[in-house]
């Protein structure tokens, strides 16, 4: 049986590129992005919130608002402080579902609160913020894009660790194939996505079904290398 630790908990750097979604940047140069990017936490938590403060103090109305709670939520969810991140995800989920005017932005917030929960292993109360996620997602963005590809990931971990594998494999081949066009046949993220799914083929239909998915992942390895 698959065992689900791996699946669950998407700490590969493979689903952390595209389960994770940032959220949207709000426009003040010294508002803590850049330095949460480049991962000097404690300038980004002090920048974050003082931004935070500006916002606030422009009042619930101002566009600013959910995407600094949002990074901030962001920043608290990377540094595993669930507790403060869920509560301004969910902040900032009530600012765009009540502005209805930014389907990405709430999409990117449903998805990372949705990690959230996965990491914690409430993994159905990550089922239906991914999939609304998702919907929200194909719908802004015709199904095309990272933020798609990303909410498609998350759900597919959610499945992997419920081992609800019939649901998992359509997502699988459609996660590859949206990686396939998004990076192009050869690049070195899309072999990993191929070993992944060919692990599960083994898992699931046995060697001969994994064959032909290793092989491929070995040969994007080797036109990189080379």
């Amino acid at each position: 049986m698959m065992g689900t630790r791996g699946w669950g908990k998407g700490q590969g750097g493979f689903w952390r590129r595209w389960s994770a979604t940032p959220a949207a940047q709000p426009t003040r140069p010294d508002d803590g992005s850049e330095a949460l990017r480049a991962g000097r936490y404690a300038d980004a938590e002090r920048l974050l919130v003082a931004s935070l403060g500006r916002a606030v103090r422009h009042g619930a109305g101002s566009p600013e608002l959910a995407g600094v709670l949002a990074t901030l939520a962001d920043l608290y969810r990377i540094r595993a402080r669930y507790d403060e991140a869920e509560s301004l995800y969910l902040r900032a989920i009530a600012l765009d579902r009540a502005r209805a005017t930014d389907d990405a932005s709430l999409a990117r917030a449903l998805n990372n609160l949705a990690l959230i929960y996965r990491a914690q292993g409430f993994y159905d109360r990550a089922e239906p913020l991914c999939l609304q996620a998702l919907a929200l997602a194909e719908q802004t963005h015709s199904g095309e894009d990272a933020l798609t590809a990303a909410a498609v990931d998350n759900l597919l971990v959610v499945y992997l660790a419920q081992r609800r594998y019939g649901d998992a494999e359509p997502l699988f081949r459609r996660a590859l194939a949206m990686k396939e066009r998004l990076l192009g046949p050869s690049h070195a993220a899309l072999a990993g996505s191929l070993s992944n799914y060919a692990a599960f083929l083994r898992k699931t239909r046995g060697e001969a079904a994994a064959a032909q998915c290793e092989a491929r992942a070995r040969a994007i390895r080797g036109e990189t290398l080379g």
